[in-house]
């Protein structure tokens, strides 16, 4: 099996770029080179000028990383609009890659922004963010403050506009006699603080998107080396032994939360110690459904769509023999349609995967449960483990119900004893707080063993 294309990260989670701390008011243009561990990948220019009463910035990052083997370009192209103070009036940002176009604009009142968009097409619901405190933005998506001269500390609390519901961020930054402190709380990590030190913060950035601790960081300079590192490299862990296996043991990086590897299904686990845990791959085990839930409508499945609907009567005339023949020839088609690209953090949905023609895992997931809902099959996304070779990969597949969960991978188009799942998705779509807590720890696996 060759590589295959790995888990977009269910809740859409771009790079955010933490402003300038020894900002000046300055005036014209200037080059920083954008490298992870200390490696080159992209460029960024700032441009201000003065307009009456006003500071116009504008921000181009041109950023090339290798994804599966294939270089992607990345361009991100912001203007915020300043009073003379430094305080922010109004912000445009336009994301542009291989993965689709993502649009944001926000108009600011004191500490209150109200943000509208879309991403890949689709309108971003309208939303509103307010903060404790007065301060200068740099990064308006993001909403990461700088420190001026005249503030010695600053807090702020975060809400990323796609997630603004269960995501909330707290930053505190303040100056140090050795430097600057940089804390991070969050609730997905029931505000444990993460704790940032440096003598010059510069252009301190967050991978938040991981939690690997990719240290990106942007200086003064130009760019001069071409990129060689693969993002994908951060999305699997390493494994040694028979690639027939069925028993393996996972050991993660700290304790292992209660809510991963759901019962019910066709592993069955058992504990080792506070930070391993022991999988045993066999046939599926019958759990009971409730409800309508797994036929729910809404992104990112859409079920009941007339596009969806046209596709399944079209599959339908080519195929007989019930749901269990139907979830499969609908799983064939979305194999055989979509094409496998775009290994990314931006994640799409059912209908930009049509309109796109293709993505990674988590689009090839979205339409297939899509699709069987709108067929009337309960079905949802699940998110855990596939092996090729020497390392299991991060990846997302689906289950439909007949008689019990089946699996159902539309992405390489088989299901094995190579298969490991640790999350189940809502069966709503989308991401509540408690399963994104659990997607960021099931990050945390830092080797697995083959046991027989």
């Amino acid at each position: 099996m060759g590589r295959i294309l790995c888990l977009t990260l269910v809740f859409f989670l771009p790079i955010a770029i933490m402003g300038d701390v020894d900002i000046e008011s300055f005036i014209g243009e200037r080059n920083y080179i954008i490298s992870i561990n200390e490696l080159p990948i992209g460029e960024m220019t700032v441009t201000r000028a003065v307009e009456g009463d006003y500071l116009l910035q504008e921000r181009e990052i041109n950023i090339e990383i290798v994804r599966s083997g294939e270089k992607v370009t990345l361009t991100l192209n912001e203007n915020i609009k300043l009073n003379s103070d430094g305080s922010p009036v109004s912000f445009s940002y336009t994301e542009n890659s291989n993965t689709g176009l993502r649009e944001i604009s926000g108009e600011i009142v004191g500490n209150l922004i109200t943000l509208t968009g879309s991403n890949n097409g689709k309108e971003i619901k309208p939303t509103r963010m307010k903060w404790d405190n007065d301060f200068i933005l740099d990064d308006m998506i993001f909403m990461l403050p700088i420190i001026r001269e005249d503030i010695s500390e600053i807090t702020t609390d975060v809400f990323y506009p796609q997630f603004v519901d269960f995501i909330k961020t707290r930053i505190t930054i303040s100056k140090t006699d050795s430097g600057y402190e940089v804390i991070c709380k969050d609730n997905l990590s029931e505000y444990k603080p993460t704790i940032y030190r440096t003598d010059h913060l510069g252009w301190l950035t967050f991978v938040y998107d991981s939690s690997l601790g990719i240290p990106l960081t942007i200086k003064p300079g130009s760019l001069e080396l071409a990129n060689e590192f693969d993002i994908i490299e951060t999305f699997r862990v390493g494994v040694f032994g028979s690639d027939s296996a069925r028993r393996f043991n996972l050991h993660f990086n700290g304790e292992i939360s209660e809510g991963l590897f759901p019962d019910g299904d066709f592993q069955e686990v058992s504990y080792i110690s506070e930070d391993t845990v022991q999988v045993y791959v066999h046939k599926r085990r019958v759990e009971k459904i409730e409800g309508d839930a797994y036929l729910s409508s809404g992104s990112p499945y859409w079920t009941g769509d007339e596009r969806l609907m046209k596709i399944i009567t079209s599959v339908e005339r080519e195929n007989s023999g019930g749901k269990r023949a139907l979830a499969k020839a609908l799983s064939k088609w979305v194999s055989k349609t979509l094409v496998k690209k775009d290994f990314s953090q931006i994640q799409g949905d059912a209908l930009s995967a049509l309109d796109y023609g293709g993505g990674d895992c988590s689009e090839h997931t979205y339409l297939l449960v899509g699709l069987l809902r709108t067929a009337g099959i309960p079905a949802r996304g699940v998110v855990g483990l596939l092996r090729s070779g020497d390392y299991f990969y991060y990846h997302m597949w689906v289950e439909y119900w007949d008689k019990g969960w089946q699996p159902l991978d539309p992405t390489i188009g088989t299901m094995s004893v190579q298969h490991i799942k640790l999350i189940n998705l809502p069966p709503e779509g989308g991401m509540d707080i408690y399963t994104l807590k659990l997607l960021i720890e099931a990050l945390n696996i830092k080797r697995i063993e083959v046991v027989d």
